[in-house]
C-alpha cells in the first residue's frame, strides 16, 4: 500500500473513532423513573397533567395511601421519603378521612406545571399532600411526564400554586389562599395565608423562615390587625403583605398603617404613620431569609417601629 493510501485509511480510521466516541458521548434520551407517568397527548405539561385522573396521580406519589385506615398513620412518596411537615402548627387536629379533594395544577410554562394532591384535611383549615415540579420530557415515542422535584405541602385547602424565581436563580413555590376555621355555632374565620417551599435539587423543602433575628414557619400571614387602648380611643395597627417576584428576585412587600380613633369603638382615626417596606428572600440551602417585619413586638403592644 502507498504511503498515500495508508495515510488515507489511518484518517477513515481515526474519524470512525472520533464518531464512535462522540456517539458514546451523547447522553441517551431520559429514562422514565419510578416518580414518572407516561404523558398523554398535550401541548404542555399542565394539559398532559389534567388529563391523567387523580386516582392515578394519588397511586404514583403516594403508593400506600389506599392502605391507611388510621389518619395519622405515616404515608411516603413514591422516592420513599415520609410525606410530613415539620414547621407547621402541631395543635390541629385530622379531619375523618373521605374522598381525596381535586388534584391542583399550575402551568409553570409550556414545559413544566406545579401539581399538589391533597390527602388530609386538618380542622384550622389546612389541607396536606405531595407537591411536584413537573416536566413533560419528549425524547420521540416515548414522551413521559417526568418529577422534577417533591416535597410536602401543607397549606390552606383551597390555595393556588405558582413558582417564583430567586436572585440567586433559585426557585420558590408559593401556595396562597384563605385558610377558615370555625368553633361550632361560631361563623368561619379566614385568614389569607402564603406557605413558601423553595427547591433545593429534587426536593422542595419545608424549610424555616429567618426574618432577621426571629425564626419560625415559611407561612405569612396577608394580613395583620390589633387595636390597643390609649387615653380617649384606640390606636390601631394594620399590616397588608404581598409577594413579588421580578428580574431581581422575590420580595416580601409590606405597608404598615398605625391611625389614633377616638373612643371605645374606635370613631374618628386620624392616621399617625404609613410605613413601606421591601423584604428581598434568598434560601441559603436550609432556611430562606429576609430582612426583619415591620410587625414587631414594640407594634402589637402599642409603639412604632
Amino acid at each position: 500500500m502507498s504511503g498515500a493510501r495508508r495515510r488515507r485509511a489511518a484518517g477513515a480510521a481515526l474519524a470512525c473513532l472520533v464518531g464512535a466516541a462522540l456517539c458514546a458521548c451523547r447522553p441517551p434520551p431520559h429514562p422514565p423513573t419510578p416518580c414518572s407517568l407516561r404523558a398523554p397527548a398535550a401541548e404542555d405539561a399542565a394539559t398532559a397533567s389534567e388529563r391523567i385522573p387523580a386516582a392515578v396521580w394519588l397511586d404514583l406519589l403516594v403508593p400506600d395511601h389506599r392502605d391507611v385506615r388510621d389518619p395519622l398513620a405515616a404515608l411516603h412518596t413514591c422516592t420513599g421519603a415520609p410525606l410530613r411537615v415539620d414547621s407547621s402548627r402541631h395543635d390541629a387536629q385530622v379531619l375523618p378521612s373521605g374522598e381525596p379533594a381535586p388534584v391542583r395544577i399550575a402551568a409553570v410554562d409550556e414545559a413544566r406545571a406545579l401539581m399538589w394532591a391533597p390527602l388530609r384535611d386538618y380542622d384550622d383549615g389546612d389541607a396536606l399532600g405531595p407537591i411536584v415540579l413537573l416536566r413533560r420530557h419528549d425524547p420521540g415515542d416515548s414522551a413521559h411526564l417526568e418529577i422534577l422535584a417533591i416535597g410536602a405541602l401543607r397549606a390552606p385547602r383551597a390555595a393556588q400554586l405558582r413558582l417564583e424565581a430567586l436572585a440567586d436563580g433559585g426557585e420558590l413555590v408559593v401556595a396562597e389562599g384563605a385558610r377558615c376555621e370555625a368553633d361550632v355555632g361560631e361563623e368561619a374565620r379566614c385568614v389569607r395565608e402564603l406557605q413558601l417551599l423553595p427547591r433545593s435539587g429534587e426536593r422542595l423543602v419545608d424549610a424555616a423562615l429567618r426574618s432577621g433575628d426571629v425564626e419560625g414557619p415559611a407561612r405569612i400571614a396577608a394580613a395583620l390587625s390589633v387595636a390597643t387602648p390609649i387615653p380617649g380611643g384606640l390606636r390601631a395597627a394594620t399590616l397588608e403583605r404581598s409577594l413579588r417576584g421580578d428580574p431581581e428576585g422575590v420580595r416580601i412587600v409590606e405597608v404598615l398603617r398605625v391611625r389614633r380613633c377616638v373612643g371605645a369603638a374606635g370613631e374618628g382615626c386620624d392616621d399617625v404613620a404609613t410605613i413601606r417596606r421591601e423584604r428581598p428572600l434568598r434560601f441559603d440551602g436550609e432556611r430562606l431569609l429576609a430582612p426583619a417585619s415591620l410587625w414587631t413586638p414594640e407594634i402589637v403592644e402599642g409603639g412604632l417601629p
